[in-house]
């Protein structure tokens, strides 16, 4: 819920201008997120609840991976003059789902920790230790990521309006 208010009050402080500095700034972010993500991906342990936590990980990775490629590109396509309103705010209404995943993610780091007391076999126990570690990263980094992208979503909507 805390990730969803934060989301919310980013909206409300945004002014309305959007640079390519930004742009940059977001794809410098979905760079980490990808490396992160492939990290994260082939990695497992054979214990459920670490595992389901990489995988809600990877999965949600990908969303913000996607959406900030999609945003760099309606940025691109708003400079040439394009009208792309409408699939600005379709990007709002993804922004926002992505934020319920990365919070419902965000859930899973405790159950996934104290999963590694289950853990017997060393080696799955340090794999164990990476992936939560690996997935944790992604958490903190995708929710940044997010709550920027939507800045930049109601920026681009104000500039798109303002036309």
């Amino acid at each position: 819920m805390l990730t969803i208010t934060f989301m919310f009050a980013a909206i409300m402080m945004a002014s309305a201008e959007i640079t390519d500095a930004q742009i940059q700034e977001s794809k410098d972010r979905v760079e980490k997120i990808r490396e992160i993500k492939s990290n994260l991906e082939n990695a497992s342990t054979g214990n459920a609840t670490v595992d389901g936590f990489k995988d809600k990980a990877v999965e949600t990775c990908e969303e913000v991976i996607q959406s900030g490629e999609k945003m760099a590109e309606l940025y691109e396509a708003m400079n040439s003059g394009k009208n792309v309103l409408n699939e600005v705010m379709a990007l709002s209404t993804q922004l926002i789902e992505e934020g319920k995943k990365a919070a419902e993610m965000g859930k899973m780091a405790e159950p996934a920790a104290k999963a590694i007391k289950e853990i017997k076999n060393p080696k799955a126990l340090i794999s164990a230790k990476k992936i939560i570690t690996g997935a944790t990263d992604a958490s903190t980094q995708t929710i940044k990521e997010i709550a920027f992208q939507v800045q930049l979503v109601k920026e681009m909507v104000d500039v798109l309006k303002s036309r």
